[in-house]
């Protein structure tokens, strides 16, 4: 998604995230690529395909393909074959396929101080989605030797979560990955937790390195400059793993991680599965970028300014009986196959009932760099 990021360098667009910020009633805002566009696009590229068949483009929606290879800036330039996309779509500017999705409050635009942004002089397509409040998640599983990702942790009485997966360093020592907000620094991590499992659970080590995210002042106002400065780009946690725990590098039933899947190789309807609950896996999508987001804490008396992380929704199609994540999936692994298995490519880190949030590897791997750490997932 290396072209979101030119778009997001666009006078006009910077405006219009100013604009969100300063306002009460924005939750966050995301960028990605009209699904039409993207379909249409996806068929274009299809080798051996007609690329103008009617057949195709007057059934709408139009499929939602795989990847094939990564898009550019300049193949937005690329205009799809229909002579009306311009009253298809409805967008203000339909030479431009990104969509500017300004995720609002669910609740009435009229209430005191809940006013949306003026976006009128700006040529920019422009999707206002009403949203729930989003909440970091943890939930409860069942004891797994040998220790994988997967497994479910805890730490005293606190809310069980899970360990995304393992890694190896430079020295052999093994760590234990999950989110920050499951368990923090110097917590003594318990797997299962004590308070799923209260005659079996066992010590498996201590959180040795973290960061956990940082609420942002309450005497501040939400503009660009101040999120910016107060902005969490990880929420993580190492637990430096006991040597008398017998762990695999693996995730619960993906098997064995090959490496790390670069951020910049995501692309939008990727698919990607990841362990949330013990001996189950859920095959999902990465779709947009989400340039900011505000999440609640858990009493709701403060908030978290979360930056550059990953939407995640169900395949499109899919029966959507329950949120594509749900509570328990945080510090979970997504992970995406590959020609030589699977590879890491981001961390769940939360969820509201329409969508998951996502931090890349590639981000958690500068993090624990910067702790002057050399890690592997293999």
């Amino acid at each position: 998604m290396k072209y979101l990021d030119e778009y997001l360098d666009r006078s006009d667009v910077r405006a219009a995230l100013d604009r969100c910020r300063e306002s009460r009633a924005v939750q966050g805002v995301i960028v990605d690529l009209d699904p039409d566009w993207l379909s249409a696009y996806r068929l274009f590229q299809r080798p051996g395909s007609p690329p103008y068949a009617p057949s195709y483009y007057g059934i709408w929606p139009l499929p939602a393909l795989p990847p094939t290879e990564e898009l550019n800036s300049g193949d937005l330039k690329w205009q799809p074959p229909w002579s009306d996309h311009a009253e298809i779509r409805r967008f203000r500017d339909p030479s431009d396929p990104v969509r500017f999705r300004v995720c609002v409050h669910n609740m009435p635009a009229t209430l005191h101080d809940m006013r949306l942004p003026d976006f009128s002089d700006l040529r920019l397509n422009i999707v206002l989605e009403p949203h729930s409040l989003p909440s970091l998640a943890a939930a409860s599983f069942s004891r797994s030797s040998p220790l994988v990702g997967g497994a479910g942790i805890g730490v005293g009485a606190n809310p069980p979560g899970i360990l995304g997966g393992i890694l190896k360093s430079s020295k052999q020592q093994l760590y234990g990955v999950t989110c920050a907000h499951v368990a923090n620094i110097n917590n003594v991590v318990e797997h299962p937790s004590s308070l799923d499992s209260p005659s079996a659970h066992c010590r498996i080590g201590v959180v040795s390195h973290a960061h956990h995210p940082v609420l942002f002042p309450n005497h501040l106002r939400k503009i660009t400059a101040h999120q910016q400065a107060h902005a969490n780009a990880v929420d993580v946690a190492l637990v430096e793993l006991d040597p008398v725990v017998h762990a695999k590098l693996e995730v619960d039933t993906l098997g064995p991680i090959t490496g790390l899947y670069a951020a910049a190789n995501i692309q939008q309807w990727q698919p990607t599965s990841f362990a949330g609950r013990t001996s189950v896996v859920r095959t999902v999508e990465f779709r947009g970028k989400i340039v900011y987001y505000n999440i609640p804490n858990a009493n709701l008396t403060g908030t978290y300014c979360f930056s550059d992380l990953y939407e995640i929704q169900w395949g499109v199609g899919h029966q959507q009986l329950h949120p594509p994540v749900q509570g328990g999936d945080s510090g979970a692994w997504l992970c995406i196959s590959g020609a030589n298995g699977y590879e890491w490519a981001a961390t769940i880190v939360a969820s509201d009932p329409s969508m998951g949030f996502a931090v890349s590897a590639t981000a958690l791997e500068q993090w624990w760099q910067g702790q002057g750490l050399s890690l592997s997932p293999a």
